[in-house]
């Protein structure tokens, strides 16, 4: 099963293509982070988010979209600028046909460290332990990685939406 686990951000967004096998062991095919902080505006910032990642998925077949859920921020605009990247996200998942599934980033962290006040150390020595060979550039690849095997680990358990 190949996922795709994506950590939303407009100026720094993680993916990780993540290979899962039946005996639980990972193999990354594909990860990094779009770097957006050079481009101008919000809407330089999402077409490029799409580009990208609709490139890498036309060379990527996958099985599920992986993404954290919003949380709302402080600031109102943050909060609504971060639900359209999420939007450019669901429109690659129609357009490729591909189920989506979100997780609230605490349960990502108890999911992967056992602990959902986990930090991002944690987060990177799991996803590290995890997969073998991996080695993120940044906290936006270490964390699309762990969407990614939470949704993984999640996948065999159809009322989990029902539990939150």
């Amino acid at each position: 099963m190949i996922i795709l686990g994506v950590d939303p951000s407009l100026n720094s967004t993680g993916f990780c293509f993540l290979n899962c096998t039946q005996d639980n062991s990972f193999k990354t095919i594909e990860y990094g982070s779009i770097d957006n902080n050079k481009l101008e505006n919000t809407f330089e910032k999402i077409a490029n988010i799409y580009k990208i990642l609709d490139e890498k998925m036309s060379t990527n077949p996958i099985d599920l979209i992986s993404i954290e859920e919003t949380f709302v921020n402080v600031n109102p605009r943050t909060s609504l600028k971060l639900g359209m990247v999420r939007g450019c996200i669901y429109t690659l998942a129609i357009k490729y046909d591909t189920k989506i599934v979100e997780y609230e980033p605490k349960f990502i962290k108890k999911t992967i460290t056992g602990k959902g006040s986990a930090d991002k150390n944690q987060i990177l020595y799991m996803t590290k332990h995890l997969i073998n060979g991996f080695n993120p550039k940044n906290d936006d690849e270490s964390d699309a990685a762990a969407i990614a095997i939470t949704a993984y680990f999640m996948k065999n358990i159809p009322s989990y939406d029902n539990l939150r």
